[in-house]
């Protein structure tokens, strides 16, 4: 962020770039995750889907961008971070070694006592670290159960690797893994069990809406 504010020759404020960072951490967007992979799709391939399910009108919406971040911290992969200009922290993003990652918000109404707070790291540089040092999709469990979280969120993370994907319940006090057999309530006509797909659609989870399950 400083960086940002230095090359833009005192055009961007840093404590104003920085409040903007912060904006993903309050909100959380309302968003829709898919993965999709093996007997699902044709010829086995991994497909991860996310659509940003949020305010068209918002101004951030003008000013898209795909940054590709190619680190030389230890350990690190090339990824492509899809967003919008000025924000660091990952929405959607893909390494060059085929971990991806999306989230949704989440809201605490399923009994699972969620639990957040400001102290930690925020949900937006937590996906960014994954995809930035991940291989595999155990390297992605182990850094979520390790790290220090913050908000209640919902992620989708795809690994080419494992030619496989997961779904994350994630809070302050747990995080809880999904895939194509499991999902955070018991399966429904609206929200079907299907071999090698996993999703969470737009609405509050568990959802009663059809429209998703139906399409797929």
């Amino acid at each position: 962020m400083q960086g940002i504010a230095d090359g833009s020759a005192g055009k961007v404020d840093y404590d104003l770039l920085r409040r903007i960072n912060m904006i993903p951490e309050i909100t959380q967007a309302a968003c829709t995750v898919l993965g999709a992979w093996g007997v699902a799709t044709e010829n086995n391939t991994l497909l991860h889907l996310r659509a940003l399910d949020w305010d068209a009108n918002a101004p951030i919406s003008q000013y898209p961008s795909v940054i590709i971040y190619e680190p030389t911290e230890e350990g690190s992969n090339t990824f492509a971070n899809i967003g919008f200009a000025g924000l660091i922290g990952v929405l959607t993003a893909m390494s060059k070694n085929g971990i991806s990652a999306g989230e949704k918000v989440y809201y605490d109404i399923s009994g699972a006592h969620a639990h957040k707070t400001y102290r930690g790291k925020p949900w937006m540089w937590m996906l960014r670290d994954t995809v930035q040092f991940s291989k595999n999709l155990a390297d992605v469990e182990k850094f979520l159960t390790e790290t220090k979280r913050t908000m209640m969120i919902h992620t989708g993370w795809g690994s080419l690797p494992d030619n496989s994907f997961r779904g994350a319940d994630i809070a302050a006090n747990f995080v809880k893994f999904y895939d194509d057999k499991t999902w955070i309530a018991p399966f429904t006509a609206a929200h079907p069990q299907m071999d090698g797909v996993f999703y969470y659609d737009k609405l509050l989870q568990p959802s009663d809406n059809a429209c998703i399950g139906s399409v797929l």
